[in-house]
């Protein structure tokens, strides 16, 4: 086990995580993760942007394996982090918006997501070109929420 926490050990947890989620071992890349987010928040402070990274990494997946209200809380904690390190219309915490909204979408809380995902493609929409992936993706699962709330 490493006793001495630094970036580069915690920037390498988090690659191999990201590497067991893209191969679809998701408890290998949970294991990675929660060493990633441990050695961040070691060595950078538990307010770090980093450490943010690292539980919507985590938070990510906890979805893929149904935890829902554990990504949640992840997230949620990953957006006042972002928000403090960058403030309200900076695209990451952005991001964390469209993450809970998604979260929330998917366990059948559209009116919950909504406001979440329109305020995340509002602010990504003042920082990204109009095609970038991010910002369609987000638009795509805002309209089908939309269609959902209002059916």
């Amino acid at each position: 086990e490493v006793t001495v926490m630094l970036p580069e050990i915690a920037a390498e947890y988090r690659e191999l995580g990201s590497h067991a989620w893209h191969n679809g071992d998701t408890a290998k890349a949970q294991s990675y993760y929660e060493k990633a987010l441990n050695a961040y928040t070691k060595c950078m402070g538990p307010e770090h942007p980093e450490v943010a990274c690292s539980m919507g990494d985590l938070a990510n997946v906890y979805c893929d394996q149904g935890r829902f209200p554990n990504a949640l809380e992840l997230y949620q904690q990953a957006h006042a982090i972002h928000a403090k390190a960058f403030g309200p219309d900076h695209v990451d915490t952005a991001g964390d918006l469209a993450s809970l909204g998604l979260v929330h979408a998917v366990q059948g809380n559209h009116k919950e997501a909504l406001p979440l995902l329109k305020d995340a493609y509002d602010i990504m929409g003042k920082s990204l070109e109009p095609g970038h992936p991010n910002l369609v993706q987000v638009k795509q699962f805002l309209d089908k929420t939309a269609e959902v709330v209002a059916a």
